[in-house]
């Protein structure tokens, strides 16, 4: 093998590993880790720069930008373009410096190894960051409950996931979940069958400990799919439509046999009923302390409104003035001080940049369902129906646990459209 050759088959064993540490780090956030004290995530994104130029140096990459990243792209310059018209040019800026993922990932992910990859670490990258993320979680529970005289709810919900928004991380588990079952089903190594039951089982309990009414719906919904699935390929269709019609039932006893989640939903239904009656009437006259259930719908409604006034949107930054405004018209003074965003993705970027900026949103979304479609890639899939879904009930793209998470993701996940080669673990483009 020449010098050439050598060179060109360590850039493809570092390739992944660097995808795979980011992975790692993109999850397990070591701002959070008090010995260290160092965010390591934005120093991977600069070793992955360089790896690129290297890449593009040494040509083994190659640049094609797909409709994917021309999307995000465009994305991201419609707040560029709106950050022209807002009244509050520093809050402009944070945003546009918040969503440089839209722009760098894409253009980064542009550069497309022109080798096989093997993915192995990617996968150990993603698991390793997600059980770092729940030992953690663990870990703190355990700290709180020692200092708050045996408090169980150190446990669950925002104490859980002291690192993220319980949403987010309940998105995080629940990828997790199912990769871990593609890792076992294509032989990757460390998922035997035992080990790929004893991770699904950590992210599946995580997913319920984050108490995130969304999160868990939509894994509750995944699975159920992934279930008819499974028994429609193993036992046939027949059986397939005998589970479609239990399945609800078990749904059903799950949400009101567990307390806590039963409590979430009727609270929900509850809210809903009386919201759908009088809308404005119940708004104005929802007083405080508001539960998680009327802040959303205080914020769809005034959301709404605001989109039907501006439907060209009112510009970068601008959003939590003009919210403001409308929570006043509807006797809510109270919450503008907390500076609620919309809570809903699909509300926020249309207030913020108009029909456009939804368009763009809705066709990322669609984008990539057709292309998992295609690939037969379910993964993809999940991720799409993830966004879409969690984005009804929270801006999801607006924090960076979103921001980044969501892109990287979905390039990442490109990678896994063909079967891993048992003997090698390798992906060819």
């Amino acid at each position: 093998m020449n010098a050439s050759a050598v060179e060109s088959n360590k850039y493809a064993v570092w390739y992944p590993r660097i995808i795979g540490l980011i992975a790692f780090f993109a999850l397990f956030d070591l701002k959070a880790n008090a010995i260290l004290k160092l965010n390591v995530l934005p120093i991977l994104i600069l070793g992955f720069l360089a790896l690129v130029i290297t890449g593009i140096v040494k040509k083994q990459l190659k640049f094609k930008l797909k409709p994917l990243a021309v999307l995000l792209i465009a994305f991201y310059v419609l707040y560029a373009i709106y950050a022209i018209y807002t009244r509050n040019p520093h809050q402009a800026g944070v945003y546009l410096e918040n969503k440089l993922s839209f722009l760098i990932l894409p253009l980064l992910f542009s550069f497309r190894p022109i080798f096989t990859i093997k993915k192995d670490a990617i996968i150990y990258g993603w698991i390793g960051g997600t059980l770092a993320l729940f030992l953690a979680s663990i870990v703190n529970g355990v700290a709180c409950y020692l200092n708050s005289e045996a408090n169980s709810s150190c446990f669950i919900s925002s104490n859980f996931s002291f690192q993220y928004h319980p949403t987010y991380a309940s998105v995080y588990y629940t990828v997790s979940f199912f990769l871990a079952y593609y890792a076992w089903k294509n032989k990757v190594k460390w998922f035997s069958g035992w080990a790929t039951i004893a991770y699904m089982t950590v992210f599946f309990i995580a997913v319920f400990l984050c108490v995130s009414l969304a999160g868990m719906l939509f894994f509750m919904l995944a699975l159920s799919v992934a279930v008819l699935l499974f028994i429609k390929n193993k036992w046939g269709k027949k059986w397939m439509i005998i589970s479609m019609i239990v399945l609800p039932f078990m749904l059903y006893g799950i949400i009101k046999g567990v307390p806590r989640i039963e409590g979430e939903w009727s609270n929900a239904v509850w809210y809903a009923e009386q919201y759908m009656k009088e809308p404005r009437t119940y708004v104005e006259k929802c007083k405080p302390p508001h539960s998680g259930t009327q802040t959303r719908i205080i914020m769809w409604t005034v959301a709404y409104h605001a989109c039907m006034h501006y439907p060209l949107g009112v510009g970068t930054g601008n959003v939590d003035e003009v919210l403001a405004t409308y929570l006043r018209k509807y006797n809510q003074e109270n919450m503008v001080e907390y500076q609620y965003n919309p809570h809903n993705q699909f509300l926020q970027t249309w207030l913020e940049i108009g029909v456009l900026g939804l368009l763009c949103l809705i066709g990322i979304i669609v984008y990539l369902m057709y292309i998992g479609i295609q690939q037969k890639n379910y993964l993809i899939i999940l991720v799409a129906l993830s966004l879409a879904f969690n984005c009804l009930f929270e801006s999801m793209l607006q924090r960076q646990s979103g921001i980044f998470f969501y892109p990287f993701l979905f390039f990442i996940l490109e990678w896994f459209s063909t079967k891993i080669n048992p003997t090698d673990n390798r992906l060819s483009e």
